[in-house]
């Protein structure tokens, strides 16, 4: 971006596969080490957002064995959301220059969201649960954080912050509709970063509000 994000380059992660964030390694048939998306370790997932590790781990915990409908749902929220930013995580690693293919994990991401914290078990209704993601789960704030963030992408988006959700699941359709993944381009790997943290932060919101009607 030209703004805020100008002379700031993205740092691949270097340490590793075990050390990948959020993610643990196993080992294959050969003894060689291998992420899995089964092995998400979910409160580090999140440790960016909720304000380290321990705050991370009390949340999460909280969510976890108590055989309250509200919390179990609350958690598969979150483990859902790691889940396919995960799996953009890994995309990106191997799709430089090409990020609505990560987008369209995060936007698969934010329709589950909307759609669990909803209840909603029917099928279709893609566009309304991402708008809800976004109008709901998401401030005022953290919208514009979004246009921001993308501000100088290809296609541009829209001028209002309130159209982001519509720009996204364009470009996820572009992708999973028309196998338009090379036409969008940013400028730095930094934009994906910031809408990748959106998209969790939502997630927690989310994940908070559900969670709390099992004491209403």
């Amino acid at each position: 971006m030209r703004r805020g994000l100008e002379g700031v380059s993205f740092r691949p992660d270097t340490r590793g596969p075990a050390r990948a964030e959020g993610g643990r390694a196993v080992s294959d048939a050969d003894g060689l080490e291998r992420l899995h998306v089964a092995n998400i370790d979910f409160p580090e997932f999140y440790a960016s957002v909720l304000g380290g590790l321990d705050a991370a781990r009390t949340f999460y915990g909280s969510l976890s064995g108590s055989g309250v409908e509200a919390k179990r749902a609350a958690k598969v929220i979150l483990n859902q959301t790691a889940r396919m930013v995960w799996l953009a995580d890994r995309i990106r690693e191997v799709s430089k220059g090409r990020p609505a293919l990560p987008i369209t994990f995060f936007i698969i991401a934010a329709e589950a969201v909307a759609k669990l914290a909803d209840g909603f078990e029917d099928e279709g209704q893609s566009r309304h649960y991402v708008r809800r993601f976004f109008s709901v789960f998401c401030t005022v704030e953290q919208r514009a954080r979004a246009h921001r963030a993308l501000e100088w992408a290809a296609p541009r988006p829209p001028s209002s912050p309130d159209g982001i959700a519509d720009y996204l699941y364009s470009i996820r359709c572009d992708v999973v509709h028309q196998g338009r993944y090379f036409e969008m381009t940013v400028p730095s790997d930094l934009c994906l970063a910031e809408v990748r943290a959106i998209i969790l932060e939502g997630a927690v919101k989310a994940a908070r509000n559900v969670a709390a009607t099992s004491d209403s």
